[in-house]
């Protein structure tokens, strides 16, 4: 207990003095006026102590303070102090009654916390630019490969059979190539928790048309009928993006692992408490009951008598993840020798059809005639993405394109030329893409040019933060060429 009118300790106990290192009698002899007792506070915290001190002189309201205290062996201790006032019949402060914690362990554990946060933190951050940085890297070539195949395909009218059937090989190896890589950034997404879903009403007639178009042409090479289910009016919660994906996936899987002239075949129902749940039905060779424990376990592909289908062996695994992350269910019911049914469940959305929920209708093969005339600047500083660009636009169309490669050189060829749309990478060599944009809107010369963003930075991050600013659409390398089409079109309609 102080008494604040001498400013001196008047009861103190052994524990108050053994957190400070000392013994009563030693205390009372050397700490036991307030100045003296400051001499025991930590040089870093003893400004704060005294004028927490004597705010509390003026104010005279209870307290809690925390402190570091050095006692006399040079040890550092954290400590918590809680006082409360006593005020006598004239109002003043007489005494405190007040209590002394050692809190060292506590602060000890809170600042192992706390860096083992940072650590963490620091891993996925490091984690996430390697994804980001390991997507640009390996999507740059790749929009060369399906860029210049697609050219190509587009010109079929000159080419041999053998030919054709080259690019076609081309073509496929390439989007099979691309698939692996979107699996194997997905899955690290997904572990690292950096996965961002939306849940929104899904119209189940609109997701299931647009995934078995998707397999249509897969099913035809393998000489498998797709059975399409009756329309249907129902919708689900669900992400639409990734509820796609894992359609696809067991759609994939139902046509791969499947024997020549087998069936895949596709129905809904409603089941117990609101789910509704999409069946994906194959008369394939099924799965071995030893394998069946292990079916959505990564890097693991157990397909019947051969194993011979490609894939990466971790699309079923991430598939799981994905609608575990939309609320969902999935599972599967298999008989070796007679065929497999995967199923996944969500809750039911009851909502009005809109009729822009129908599937869109694919771009055009060539520009809109209004649109053949166009100045384009492109800014991209890989020499053959540049030159598939220039390309595309020479094989359909009479735009005139100029190129420049970094973009300095593009805001100035912008404010010069006058270009009616500029196509622009995001990783550029020293200013980047979004900084030439804000440059761009910034100047009444060129703020009026849409900006299309054509870049390999396919992170949902980099997407969102994309999507924030002023660009007139964003398109992920490989590049589309329908796509690309599809978007310069929609700007010039809007316009």
């Amino acid at each position: 207990m102080w008494d604040d009118s001498e400013q001196r300790l008047t009861q103190i106990s052994e524990e108050y003095v053994e957190i400070l290192g000392l013994s009563v009698n030693e205390f009372k002899a050397r700490f036991n006026r307030t100045e003296a007792y400051a001499t025991l506070v930590h040089p870093q915290d003893r400004e704060r102590f005294l004028a927490n001190l004597a705010e509390y002189i003026e104010h005279r309201q209870a307290y809690t303070w925390e402190y570091r205290i050095i006692r006399p062996d040079g040890e550092v201790r954290h400590v918590l102090e809680s006082g409360i006032p006593v005020i006598d019949d004239h109002g003043k402060l007489s005494r405190t009654c007040g209590i002394l914690q050692d809190i060292t362990e506590r602060k000890q554990t809170e600042t192992e916390i706390l860096m083992a946060k940072e650590e963490a933190e620091f891993a996925n951050n490091a984690k996430s630019e390697f994804l980001a940085r390991m997507s640009h890297e390996l999507r740059t070539p790749m929009n060369a490969i399906l860029g210049f195949g697609q050219l190509l395909q587009f010109s079929d009218e000159n080419l041999t059979e053998e030919q054709k059937s080259g690019i076609g090989h081309i073509l496929a190896g390439g989007k099979h190539l691309l698939q692996l890589i979107d699996e194997v950034l997905d899955i690290a997404r997904v572990d690292s928790g950096r996965m961002e879903l939306t849940s929104e009403p899904v119209s189940l007639q609109h997701i299931l048309s647009s995934s078995l178009l998707l397999i249509e042409a897969l099913a035809s090479s393998h000489s498998v009928s797709l059975c399409k289910p009756d329309e249907t009016d129902l919708f689900v919660n669900a992400d639409e993006q990734r509820l796609r994906q894992v359609l696809v996936n067991l759609l994939s899987n139902a046509v791969k692992y499947n024997r020549e002239g087998g069936t895949v075949a596709v129905d809904v129902e409603p089941v117990e408490d609101g789910f509704i749940r999409i069946n994906v039905i194959d008369s394939g060779h099924g799965i071995r009951p030893e394998h069946q424990s292990q079916i959505f376990e990564p890097f693991i592909r157990v397909s019947g008598p051969n194993n011979s289908a490609e894939g990466t062996g971790i699309g079923l695994t991430i598939s799981k993840r994905l609608v575990e992350l939309m609320q969902g269910r999935i599972g599967f019911d298999s008989e070796f020798g007679k065929g497999t049914t995967f199923w996944i469940e969500f809750p039911q959305a009851v909502v009005v059809t809109k009729s822009d929920m129908q599937p869109h209708a694919s771009a055009s093969a060539a520009l809109a005639e209004h649109l053949r005339h166009l100045k384009i600047l492109s800014i991209e500083d890989d020499h053959a993405n540049q030159e598939l660009i220039k390309q595309v636009f020479e094989e359909m169309s009479s735009a005139e394109l100029t190129g420049a490669t970094n973009a300095e050189e593009g805001i100035e060829l912008a404010k010069t030329t006058q270009p009616d749309l500029i196509l622009m990478d995001i990783n550029l060599p020293g200013m980047d893409g979004l900084e030439a944009l804000n440059v761009l809107k910034a100047d009444p010369a060129t703020a009026h040019i849409p900006v299309i963003a054509v870049t390999a930075a396919a992170m949902r991050e980099q997407v969102q933060q994309a999507r924030d600013t002023a660009f007139a659409d964003y398109l992920i390398k490989p590049i589309d060429i329908n796509r690309l089409i599809t978007a310069i079109n929609t700007v010039f309609q809007d316009n």
